[in-house]
């Protein structure tokens, strides 16, 4: 088991996998976008607007 992020482009959005959390980040910023948890940890509703290149910089 790895803790590295994996990104997957799926068209108008990503799938960034990370630690156990996958985290679907759209490229359009007025979208809400889910967080969804894997294993016990409850699933959240979060709103992210294009921080896939945060997260880049700061993982």
């Amino acid at each position: 088991m790895t803790n590295d992020p994996i990104t997957v482009d799926i068209g108008n959005c990503f799938l960034l996998s990370l630690s156990n959390r996958v985290y679907l980040l759209s490229r359009s910023p007025n979208l809400l976008e889910f967080l969804i948890c894997r294993r016990q940890i409850q699933c959240q509703l979060i709103i992210v607007y294009q921080i896939l290149p945060y997260l880049a910089q700061n993982l």
